[in-house]
């Protein structure tokens, strides 16, 4: 997904603000998926990512369609800040680099991993890493 059609589906979904640093985290299959359904386990889940934009006033997330990659702009939400109850980022392993944990104050979650290959997008990497020292 380009630049532009991510700026696109904040801007559809009311997210933008003066101040973006978005980036986009995947959902990636459990094990006990891929052992079940194999190379069908991306469709065990509703969504295959988020994406993900950081503002002054808290966290705009867009799910990602897991049939089409697409925005799914009507199913997007904020997170204000004085809503986020804590934020787990992990080290990552082999295919991804950073896994983290958006947990709201009702301790819902939303859990997903930036793989490496956002990396060499020089704007995408700097925006995670404002995010990771942030919540950090």
């Amino acid at each position: 997904m380009n630049d532009e059609k991510i700026i696109s589906a904040l801007q559809e979904a009311n997210l933008l603000s003066n101040n973006n640093d978005y980036f986009i985290g995947t959902i990636m299959p459990n094990a006990k998926d891929q052992i079940m359904f194999g190379i069908f386990s991306n469709f065990v889940k509703e969504f295959s990512g988020y994406i993900i934009n950081q503002v002054d006033t808290g966290i705009g997330i867009i799910p990602l369609s897991n049939m089409t990659g697409k925005p799914m702009v009507n199913n997007a939400y904020f997170l204000p800040q004085n809503n986020i109850k804590k934020v787990n980022i992990e080290k990552g392993g082999l295919f991804f680099y950073k896994k983290i944990s958006i947990i709201d104050l009702n301790n819902q979650a939303i859990t997903f991993k930036v793989t490496k290959n956002i990396l060499p997008i020089k704007k995408y990497k700097e925006n995670l890493e404002r995010f990771i020292a942030k919540y950090q």
